[in-house]
């Protein structure tokens, strides 16, 4: 019966490494002495608590890292309307620049293009996995 204790003891170890909140830091030089450590998942505290605030230079690189990929995946009214809402204009100023009704048919045009962007991303990321598994 011992053989029982020794492998049930095992199967829970085993089970309690795979947990998605258990990091195994068994085969790490600088373990220290804990095996591992679980991970406590919790939420961020909102935006007015968090100190700092994200460099404005990064904000402008990401958005022309984005626009720049929109060139290609979206008709260029939807481009022009996601640029004008990058920089900060607000719905009603993008529709006049571009000529439209009203600042909610600004704001559906600006939705429609980050929705279309968020579909061809998915779908590259898709298809970058598919040709991962195949190579």
């Amino acid at each position: 019966m011992t053989w029982l204790r020794v492998v049930s003891k095992r199967v829970g170890i085993d089970y309690l490494r795979g947990h998605p909140d258990y990091i195994d830091r068994r085969r790490q030089a600088d373990r220290g002495s804990a095996p591992g450590e679980w991970v406590e998942a919790g939420t961020l505290p909102s935006g007015s608590k968090l100190h700092g605030e994200r460099p404005p230079v990064t904000n402008r690189g990401t958005a022309q890292q984005l626009l720049r990929y929109a060139a290609g995946a979206i008709p260029d009214v939807q481009r022009r309307a996601l640029e004008l809402w990058v920089q900060s204009e607000t719905y009603d100023e993008i529709a006049r620049v571009l000529g439209l009704e009203d600042g909610l048919a600004a704001e559906r045009m600006v939705r429609a293009a980050i929705e279309r962007l968020r579909r061809k991303s998915a779908s590259k990321a898709t298809s970058d996995e598919r040709s991962q598994t195949t190579a």
